[in-house]
């Protein structure tokens, strides 16, 4: 048994108990035995990744939470975008749906 699976397994047990849900809903909800829920929360079963997805959308989580994956830092060219970008003038604003007013 890996210790990723253990983690994985630990963290899905986690975020179901987090949201007040039963194994057997879980199961109902991802069509699967309540035994395989069992069996992936004790590590004694591996989640697949069609099983993880979800999994993560029903728990409301990112798979990488699940997974430990740390998000990755910008680029080199999106960051130096980013950080010119951020040294414009204060006349230009940007509304939450990404246009462009001067």
């Amino acid at each position: 048994m890996s210790s990723d699976r253990e983690s994985i397994a630990a963290k899905l047990r986690e975020a179901r108990e987090y949201l007040g849900l039963s194994q057997q809903e879980v199961a109902d909800a991802l069509k699967l035995s309540r035994s395989a829920v069992s069996l992936i929360e004790t590590a004694q079963r591996g989640v697949d990744s069609t099983e993880l997805k979800a999994m993560a959308r029903l728990y409301q989580r990112p798979i990488g939470y699940f997974t430990g994956e740390e998000p990755q830092p910008l680029g080199g060219d999106v960051a130096l975008s980013l950080n010119r970008f951020q040294n414009y003038p204060s006349k230009i604003a940007v509304n939450c749906f990404g246009s462009v007013s001067i």
